[in-house]
């Protein structure tokens, strides 16, 4: 039983971070204890010793708080440590958000009955995770999104690695220089696959009056004979209920490719059209889609929520897509349990969607990546409680961050580095970085971007 004494302002902050830390990622038993101490010391029942944390970002002035000059500025820090607890040898280079006073930076004083490490930790953790900055910068892209470029992360260049993480670890390893036999929950990691349903098939192969439009539009486009061909042939084929030549119906091979890894995707579905077309151009209710969820559901994977384009913002519109699937799966036998979400385009509010998506009775979110630019938004690849700035307290809800999506990698509109080995590289760097502290590795990958070779390779490489 790990004994945690805190004090000072931002109790239910303090409370939070310390549970997700204690609890959630070392999976220790903890309680905290209110005093009029400065910064944090953590104790071990029973035992000798104590860890001495500082407390710098939680104690700043009360003006500061949620204001600009409480963000850290750029250039930041840097510390080098090697951690030996016996057992082996943890060396590094971690960026440091807080930290009072350069004389301080990075020391660490080992004595016979404490620890004390002279990095803010905790005030670190909560703040990556809670985005605090996010709350505060009004930096948005054209779809309302907090962009990436935007974030510390990305400007001090540590959003391709999961810092959350290795703050735990270095925080651990100074818990096994007192306590050497004390013990952590294990957690390996595992690889998560998503695949947000936005266009099932060739919207313009639903019917012949737009096989014709579409097919004049590609002689506009001096496109050859066989594309309108292909098209006609798979509108023909389609009204008989044949879909193999739809380019975007690429379900079963994704199915067949995550079974053969061991791995259960999450195909989630747009049931709303808060923006109209934005939205896509199927409804959940056609026969078409119903057979392909009551397919995936059959197959053993997952159907989730995804929610509309201008929902983020609004806890009814949310709630109302979330009971439209899961009635439409009761009412036409598909026995599937909705309990995931990722937001369409991924637009978020850090202030209030999670709240949203938690009143809604949602049990995860995996919007947590940049459309812009792949990585650790949160800090972390491991799946938590979220903050909430309403409440002031943990959700129910929990986060599984997004570490990729393929489109951000490979498109032209982002970083636009196609196929090629260095988009390879990149991805399975990610991956790597991910599992490396036993966080969870989770990308997206739509069913629409499988229709080249290439592209089912690269799929194929991360599972």
């Amino acid at each position: 039983m790990l004994l945690i004494e805190a004090g000072g302002s931002h109790r239910y902050a303090r409370d939070y971070v310390a549970h997700v830390v204690f609890g959630e990622f070392l999976g220790l038993e903890f309680r905290i204890i209110q005093t009029n101490r400065p910064g944090w010391c953590i104790k071990c029942a029973g035992r000798r010793g104590e860890l001495l944390l500082p407390d710098d970002f939680f104690s700043m002035p009360a003006r500061m708080w949620l204001g600009h000059e409480s963000l850290p500025n750029p250039p930041l820090a840097q510390w080098s440590y090697c951690l030996d607890d016996g057992h082996s040898s943890f060396r590094g280079i971690l960026p440091v958000l807080f930290c009072q006073g350069e004389s301080r930076l990075g020391r660490l004083t080992v004595a016979a009955d404490s620890v004390r490490l002279d990095i803010d930790v905790l005030g670190t953790i909560f703040f990556m995770l809670s985005r605090y900055e996010e709350i505060i910068l009004d930096q948005r892209d054209l779809h309302g999104r907090f962009p990436g470029g935007a974030s510390l992360a990305a400007r001090c260049g540590f959003l391709l690695r999961p810092v959350v993480d290795e703050y735990v670890e270095v925080l651990w390893r100074c818990m096994r220089l007192l306590w050497p036999d004390i013990v952590r929950k294990s957690s390996p990691g595992t690889v998560h696959v998503g695949c947000d349903v936005d266009v099932p098939y060739d919207c313009d192969a639903r019917d012949g009056w737009r096989v014709l439009v579409s097919s004049v539009r590609d002689l506009i486009r001096r496109k050859h004979g066989g594309v309108i061909a292909k098209r006609v042939r798979n509108h023909l084929a389609s009204r008989r209920g044949d879909y193999s030549l739809d380019p975007n119906h690429t379900f079963d091979w994704y199915m067949d490719a995550c079974d053969k890894a061991g791995r259960r995707a999450a195909f989630n579905f747009i049931a709303g059209h808060s923006a109209g077309a934005v939205d896509g151009c199927y409804r959940i209710e056609e026969p078409r889609i119903l057979s392909l969820m009551g397919h995936i559901h059959r197959r053993g994977h997952e159907l989730g929520l995804h929610a509309s384009y201008n929902s983020f913002r609004d806890g009814g519109v949310i709630r109302q897509e979330l009971e439209r699937l899961a009635a439409t799966c009761h009412h036409n036998g598909i026995g599937a349990d909705i309990i995931g979400n990722r937001q369409h385009f991924l637009r978020w509010d850090a202030a209030e969607t999670a709240d949203h998506l938690d009143e809604a009775g949602l049990e995860y979110d995996a919007t947590g990546g940049y459309a812009d630019l792949p990585g650790f938004r949160y800090g972390t690849g491991k799946s938590f409680s979220m903050w909430s700035w309403k409440r002031q307290a943990a959700l129910k809800l929990r986060q599984r961050p997004l570490i990729m999506m393929e489109c951000t990698i490979m498109s032209a509109r982002y970083l636009g580095l196609g196929h090629g080995q260095e988009a390879a590289d990149m991805m399975n760097k990610l991956k790597q970085s991910a599992l490396e502290y036993g966080g969870d590795f989770s990308f997206l990958w739509h069913n629409s971007n499988l229709q080249h070779g290439v592209e089912r390779e690269l799929f194929l490489s991360l599972l």
